[in-house]
């Protein structure tokens, strides 16, 4: 595919205040492009600052959406790929920071 092309910024190319606009785009399962897109920047962004960008997916309960994308049987396989990805550095966010949530931010962690 095109993407695995691109270059890796080695930088954070933009701020983001909250992942909420993106979440309609990660279910876009019609069109994996709106997909690959949207998780590819998640992506970069939880790469590069993983201590604001993961803890804001978490916060603002952008796991869901992840899941749903692992979960579903016709999931672009890159989009896919990415996902479990972002999911793997969002595990290892909560490890090494120790993280603690409300109850109903545990949830998250039983599913990391």
């Amino acid at each position: 595919t095109l993407f695995r092309s691109w270059p890796t910024p080695e930088c954070e190319m933009v701020a983001y205040r909250s992942f909420n606009p993106f979440f309609p785009l990660l279910g876009c399962f019609n069109t994996p492009g709106v997909q690959l897109w949207a998780v590819w920047a998640l992506q970069h962004v939880c790469s590069k600052n993983s201590a604001r960008y993961c803890n804001m997916l978490i916060e603002e309960e952008g796991l869901q959406y992840l899941y749903r994308i692992r979960e579903n049987s016709q999931t672009d396989p890159d989009v896919h790929r990415i996902v479990l990805s972002i999911l793997d550095s969002l595990e290892k966010h909560i490890v090494r920071h120790g993280k603690h949530f409300s109850k109903k931010r545990q949830i998250v962690r039983a599913h990391v």
